[in-house]
């Protein structure tokens, strides 16, 4: 009996010791998975009812959109800052950084050129059109100056790997591509032979939620883009610091175990 109430002790020690261990992981599992919650939730927003601009804070989503416009700005400037200022960023956060904060410009350009009122003028339509192509030739400029400083700023990758610029890359693909589906939607829109910008106002102005923001649909990818960049970078380093304190505690445990 007693010796195997021994053996049940051993075993029951020996599980508390593995769970232990699994612990750092499995807080690294619960951050991710809070994290594709987030996006998930912020995916689910994307249908509820928003103002002609954030700015007009009418409804829960444009605090929400303003809050993260924010977070991107203060985000953006903090990293330029450290960048101007060495102060020795790694690798991880260069990567995101150069992307988010050229990625903020855009949506700082695509916010000036939100009109306010959903009534439109003829005047209005061709200048939003005009405005749309240089919006979208200004973010193709912007990927390419975003591809050549995240390259500079994590060069050190491409001694060991080609590769690595393909990587630096990939951020920017979904952004030029958007870019170029507004444009060519533009020119076809504009291309037909009976369009007319009138027509267009008449469009907008019949419906009740008519918007001649959308017509620039890259503007409202790129943010989306933004925010979802801003939660990897913050995410991976609350991971990095959630698995460095839990194995720390977790340390601590077992050494007053044993």
């Amino acid at each position: 009996m007693k010796k195997l109430k021994i053996k049940l002790i051993k075993i029951a020690k020996n599980l508390k010791v593995s769970i232990l261990k699994s612990a750092p992981s499995m807080a690294v599992i619960f951050t991710v998975l809070t994290m594709l919650g987030l996006i998930s939730a912020l995916l689910s927003l994307s249908g509820a009812e928003t103002s002609i601009t954030p700015f007009k804070l009418k409804y829960t989503n444009d605090w929400i959109i303003l809050f993260f416009i924010l977070s991107l700005l203060i985000t953006s400037a903090t990293f330029v800052t450290l960048s101007i200022k060495k102060k020795g960023l790694n690798k991880f956060v260069n990567y995101f950084g150069s992307y988010i904060t050229v990625m903020t410009l855009a949506d700082v350009v695509g916010l000036l050129m939100l009109q306010s009122e959903r009534k439109v003028s003829t005047d209005t339509v061709v200048r939003m059109v005009k405005l749309t192509y240089g919006y979208n030739i200004f973010v193709i400029v912007m990927c390419v100056f975003g591809i050549v400083w995240g390259i500079y700023l994590t060069r050190d990758n491409l001694n060991i790997t080609n590769w690595w610029f393909i990587a630096v890359c990939l951020p920017y693909f979904p952004v030029l591509y958007q870019a170029a589906v507004t444009i060519a939607g533009l020119q076809t829109l504009t291309g037909y032979s009976d369009y007319s910008p009138k027509i267009v106002k008449i469009i907008v102005n019949m419906n009740r939620y008519g918007d001649i923001n959308l017509i620039n649909q890259s503007f409202y990818y790129i943010m989306s883009y933004s925010i979802i960049a801003l939660i990897f970078m913050l995410g991976g380093k609350i991971i990095v610091f959630v698995y460095f304190k839990t194995k720390e505690g977790i340390k601590k445990i077992q050494e007053k175990i044993k």
